[in-house]
């Protein structure tokens, strides 16, 4: 399996006007995916739990354990992300 890269937004950037984009705006979403993914952790615990408790099958652990890091990493902003406001020029 070929390993991830993460880049900077500056890096991005950089790329996106050097096949030439025009950036017009870039939004840092980190923020809010950190509050979206702590509410879909909450969920996936509660659910884990009560299938826990009804005797079922809880999930996949390795997915739940790697969600879990996922997770800490955007709150703690060493993963995020951006959205961009491009145009090609012309």
């Amino acid at each position: 399996m070929a390993a991830a890269t993460l880049i900077s937004i500056d890096r991005h950037s950089e790329l996106l006007r050097s096949v030439g984009f025009e950036i017009e705006g870039i939004d840092d979403e980190t923020d809010a995916w950190g509050a979206i993914l702590a509410e879909r952790l909450c969920m996936y615990q509660k659910l884990r739990s009560e299938t826990e408790t009804a005797g079922t099958p809880s999930g996949h652990d390795d997915f739940y354990k790697s969600y879990v890091l996922f997770v800490g990493l955007v709150q703690k902003k060493l993963m995020g992300g951006s959205r961009f406001t491009a145009l090609k020029s012309t």
